[in-house]
């Protein structure tokens, strides 16, 4: 006979083990030692962040972009510290935390909170996330909160099963039609990253904000354009960089790497923005969270 496990029952179970999983790893700091513990932001449960060493001196992406150990190590944590529970990376996490720190302020603690606020129609708030596989409600659907990538062979505005078809640089929205828009680790990938800039505010509604990610070195000062457009041809400013790309075999091509100038470029060009950077637990990591306000 099989005997089946409530789901509060095992998410009980699961939670003391990882709080007893905590409390021995400050007792033998050697026992976890890359990984953290804490409350994730998205699922609202106390977990182990666990690490994951995604890419080495021999990956292509690393190899692409030419970043060195230093660099390397700080795209492991931001892109890896996985909850225990909902697999949310830190970066997403940091996300969430600036999109909840914002709109809720204190009110809505948890991602999962949120969701279920909007599916019992008890707050009225509406989403565009363009980073559909690797967002801050990638596990969640929700009506007032659409989805969205760029496919090379959808037309724009229509649907890929619930994911719509969007360009940031020509969006098929009309103004003022979202709260929030979210874009992780998207505009680095954008020939025109600042006619995205552009878009996005257009299409916010008045006192909305976007949370945006992308990826800085903090030790670059200053943005610099890889790649771009010309006569409906690609051309390469700098050497061809990729990034892994679950849409493309051969990745994602990078057109602008962005520097710790971010904010002042984006205040020259009339955009009301700020940008915070978060850590990890231990400090070792940081991740830039950039928003845009209406």
């Amino acid at each position: 006979m099989k005997i089946k496990i409530p789901v509060h029952l095992k998410t009980s179970l699961k939670s003391s083990f990882f709080r007893l999983a905590y409390l021995y790893s400050r007792i033998n700091k050697s026992y976890f030692p890359n990984d953290e513990f804490g409350i994730c932001s998205i699922c609202g449960n106390f977990s182990k962040f666990w690490f994951n060493g995604l890419f080495n001196a021999e990956s292509k992406v690393v190899c692409s972009c030419k970043w060195d150990e230093e660099f390397t190590y700080n795209i492991n944590l931001i892109n890896s510290l996985h909850c225990g529970y909902c697999m949310a990376k830190f970066r997403v996490r940091a996300a969430a935390q600036s999109l909840l720190d914002y709109f809720w302020q204190g009110k809505i603690k948890f991602i999962n909170e949120l969701v279920q606020k909007l599916k019992n129609n008890s707050i009225k708030w509406s989403a565009l996330e363009t980073s559909s596989s690797d967002g801050i409600f990638s596990n969640y659907e929700i009506p007032s909160i659409i989805k969205s990538e760029y496919y090379d062979d959808v037309p724009r505005g229509n649907f890929k099963g619930n994911i719509k078809s969007e360009d940031l640089q020509n969006l098929t929205f009309d103004d003022n039609s979202f709260d929030c828009i979210i874009s992780l680790d998207v505009l680095e990938h954008i020939p025109d990253p600042w006619i995205a800039f552009s878009e996005i505010k257009r299409v916010l509604k008045p006192k909305g904000a976007a949370i945006i990610t992308v990826p800085i070195d903090r030790r670059n000062q200053y943005t610099k354009k890889l790649a771009d457009i010309n006569g409906g041809k690609i051309n390469h400013i700098e050497p061809p960089s990729y990034h892994s790309d679950p849409l493309r075999k051969e990745g994602a091509l990078v057109f602008t790497n962005f520097g710790t100038d971010i904010q002042q470029l984006l205040t020259s060009k009339n955009f009301n923005a700020s940008v915070k950077e978060y850590r990890n637990k231990s400090g070792t990591a940081y991740q830039y969270v950039i928003m845009i306000f209406k």
